[in-house]
This record gives structure tokens, sequence and C-alpha cells, in this order.
């Protein structure tokens, strides 16, 4: 086996089609633990879920989708499309459902991964020895409950917007939304007219910025699907507009001047939509870049409705009947909700590299030493997409797994063709890239946040344009990498 790719979500689905489209004579399996392809937009299919990435950026460049009907497209188009890819593709075919990966450990002598992995529905264990291993798990992968205790002695229903749960009706109940980030404000609205109470309880005010998310009209439809100049070229003007926004967060003049702009816009837009009575709850005090700004669909005016009530005090416990905050009070529920987004910890998979060190053991400290998000010393052959500060602030996760791909099937090529058997980051490089990284985190407009930077280290935001991201990851002047051929000899350059 050439390959083996963990996940089939966005990054895997694009890293298998690259391999299909790049290297076909290549051998390659996917494993996903889940019974369906997507990743993100499998699990997240809460009512109201959308991109907030406008439609023309979200999809393969070399593939973009030209079914999408809004200028934000919803969960259900974006898997939809996925599943158009993988079967446009023959990506099923490579796919093993179900399948849950345990650890992979890396054999010097042989130059090969050894994957062990588990069938969930047999509960059967199976080992497949391969040339590369992919992480495309991505930065976030388990559901974030924020520590609330005791979610066993609740009698009534528990969703995690990541693990929605449709059989589950809401009609009439009684509902608790904890949280009130990106996917809380998508849910509220999509919910609050049909249940008989609607309890949010938040812990920190967001930025809101009003926006609209029209049907595009059949003259656009028609143009993305009869005429690519149009689609292409409508895609770079996207991609300059969403540049242009890259100086608010630095921390510049200019950037100060443009966070103060948008975080006043805000207020205005909270001051005109939002009940009165809100307003504190509503309305941020930090710099304009420590939150994501969440673009409104509708949030602040589902405020208004009569059976809704929004209170800063954030759930900490349960019991049999309902939940209980950080000040002492209880509110009764049918059914909780978490809007709590993921888990911080930055990788999910058991790997050993040389010299029987685990990535997770190299990554115990504050600062995750990487290079170019892509490679991590003492792990040959091992590449992850999506990894340690490859979350670009204002750009299409899929941008992203394109640049990063580029480089990798250019740095694995050799190993491929026979030149070398494994490639892998010099140390020197990785510290020399890792000190470049964290002197540009601080400069960046969040470093004195502790909304976006909970540790001394700031693991998840790419600090560099998109511009940047494409440079870094396609020049060839790069000497960083390590080729050694299966007699151990070391050469920089194969």
């Amino acid at each position: 086996m050439d390959f083996i790719i963990v996940g089939a979500g966005c990054a895997g689905l694009v890293m298998a089609c690259q391999l299909k489209r790049k290297l076909p004579a290549s051998t390659f399996a996917i494993l996903e633990r889940e019974p369906s392809l997507g990743g993100t937009w499998y699990h997240n299919s809460y009512p109201g879920c959308a991109v907030a990435i406008p439609c023309v950026t979200y999809g393969m460049s070399f593939d973009p989708s030209r079914t999408y009907c809004q200028w934000y497209p919803s969960q259900c188009e974006i898997l939809q499309y996925l599943h158009h890819i993988a079967s446009k593709y023959n990506i099923e075919e490579h796919m093993q459902l179900n399948t849950e990966f345990v650890r992979a450990s890396w054999d010097d002598d042989t130059k090969l991964w050894t994957v062990v992995y588990k069938d969930r529905q047999r509960s059967e264990m199976y080992e497949q020895q391969t040339k590369f291993l992919i992480s495309a798990i991505g930065l976030l992968v388990e559901p974030s409950y924020e520590g609330v205790q005791d979610l066993d002695r609740f009698g009534g229903d528990v969703i995690h917007a990541n693990r929605w749960n449709d059989n589950i009706k809401l009609e009439g109940k009684r509902v608790v939304v904890v949280g009130n980030g990106a996917s809380g404000t998508q849910i509220v609205p999509s919910i609050v007219q049909q249940v008989g109470s609607l309890t949010q309880l938040i812990r920190t005010p967001q930025a809101y910025m009003k926006t609209e998310n029209p049907k595009l009209s059949r003259l656009v439809i028609w143009l993305i699907r009869y005429m690519p100049l149009f689609l292409l070229a409508w895609r770079y003007w996207s991609f300059i507009t969403l540049e242009r926004r890259y100086p608010q967060f630095q921390s510049s003049t200019t950037g100060e001047k443009i966070r103060k702009k948008t975080v006043q816009q805000c207020h205005e837009y909270t001051r005109l939509t939002a009940p009165r009575k809100y307003w504190d709850l509503l309305l941020p005090n930090y710099n304009g870049s420590c939150k994501r700004i969440i673009l409104d669909f509708g949030y602040l005016v589902s405020l208004n409705a009569p059976n809704l009530q929004l209170l800063q005090d954030p759930a900490v416990a349960c019991d049999h009947t309902g939940v209980l905050t950080q000040s002492g009070k209880h509110f009764e529920a049918d059914v909780l909700i978490f809007a709590t987004g993921y888990q911080s910890a930055l990788h999910h998979l058991d790997i050993t590299g040389r010299h029987g060190i685990s990535l997770n053991q190299k990554w115990k400290g504050d600062v995750k030493k990487h290079y170019k998000t892509i490679a991590v010393s003492g792990f040959p052959n091992f590449f992850m997409l999506y990894g340690p500060n490859a979350a670009p602030q204002n750009m299409s996760a899929i941008y992203c797994f394109e640049n990063h791909i580029d480089l990798i099937m250019r740095v694995m090529r050799p190993v491929l063709n026979s030149k070398a058997a494994s490639v892998e980051v010099e140390a020197q490089a990785e510290e020399d890239f890792t000190e470049r990284l964290q002197s540009a985190l601080e400069k960046g407009a969040w470093s004195t946040c502790r909304q976006r930077n909970d540790t001394k280290n700031n693991a998840y935001m790419y600090p560099w344009s998109n511009t940047a991201m494409y440079y870094e990851t396609h020049s060839k002047e790069d000497k960083a990498w390590v080729y050694r051929k299966q007699v151990d000899d070391i050469s920089s350059e194969v």
C-alpha cells in the first residue's frame, strides 16, 4: 500500500482526488470511523447549519461545485457536493467506512508504517503496512461539553451540535441551549418557533455582523454550470476580496482602525436588531479579532421571541430534571443542546515515530513544533492536512488543503519514484520555522486575546496571508527535507 489516509472529510477527499488525478498508479485506502464520508459536514447536520464562506470559494479548484443554490451553502448542499466528488473520482472504492484508526508505528528498517485499525461493526482488529500515512482528521474532532458535570444524570435528551440527532423531537419541549458561537446562533432561530420554551446560556458576548444569504438567481446558476470562465473569474474576485481583509488581523495602526470600525458596525447592528434588555449580553468589549465575527442569518431577530430568554450564566452541571448554572440557578429542561464547539486537544491519533517517541509526547509542551503545518521531525513519511497552525483567518479550508497537498506531493515524489525510501523534515528546519511562526503569532491582533490563545502559544491560527500560504507551499527553494534510502544513507536532495 502506498498511502493510508485517516479521515474521509473534505481534507481526505481532496487528498484522494489529487492522488487519482496526479498519481493514478498509486494504491491507497481511506479509513473513516463513521458510516459515511463528509467529516464535519456529516456530523454537523443541525438545523440552520451553513458555511460562513461564499459558495464560490467552498469547492475544489479543479472541480468546483456547480449545484450550490445559496450564497452561503447549507450543510445539505455541501454534503451532496462531497458525495458527488467521491462518486466522480471513484473514491468510494478506496473507503473503509465504520473503520477506526487505532495506532501506527514507524519501522526504520523497512521504512514503512504499520497501521492498526478496527472494524467497528465486527469489533475486529487489522494491520496494514503503508509507505505514507496521511492524517486528514483536522484540528477539531471531538465535541466539547464545556466541562459540564453529571451529564449522565440528566433524565431528558442531550444533543451536541456536532452530533445532531434528528430522531429527537423538539416540538413543544423545554429546551436549554448552551453556547452562542457560530453553531448556537444558527440553531436558535431555526428551532425557536417550534419549541415550547428556549433558554440560552452563554459565557461571553459575541460580535454579530448583519448577513444576508440570498438564493442565487437562475442566471447565475446557469453561468456557473455552463460558463467555466465566469466561475473562474468569480473565484479570483472572491479570493481578492477575502485577502483584502487580512490587515485587520495584524497589530498595526491600519489593523486597529479596521477592527474598531468592524466592532462599531457590529454594535450598531446589534442595537438596531436585538431587544434592549439583552444589549449588555451581546456587545463585546474585547479586541475585534479576539473572537470570530459571527455572521448573523437571523439570530438577533429571533431573540425577540416571547418564549426565549438569554442569560450570561454558564452551565456547570446537570441533575435529573435540568441544568445548574454558575450563579446557582436551576433550569428545568426536556432537551439540552450543546453548541459548545470542539475539544482543544490538537491531535487524536496514536502515532509513534522514530526512536519510539509518540506524536503526543513530542507535543506535550506549549509549543507544537512542526514544519509548514504538514510535517514533524522524527516522523518520516507522515503528513498532516489541517494540522497545527493551519487554520486560515479568512479563507475556505479547502484552499488550505489544496496548497498543502501540492507541497506534500512534491516532497514525496522521490520516494514514490524509488529514488529514496523515506522523507522527513530536518530538525533544524522545524526549529527555524517554529521560531518564525511564533514571532508572527506575537504580531497578530489575537496575541493578547485569552479567547483565542488559552495556552502560551496559539496552535491553531495561520498567522500569514492566503497569498503567503500559496508562496510557502509552492516555493521550490526548499532544502528542509531529508531523504533516506533503505540502507539509511542521508541526503538533503535526491
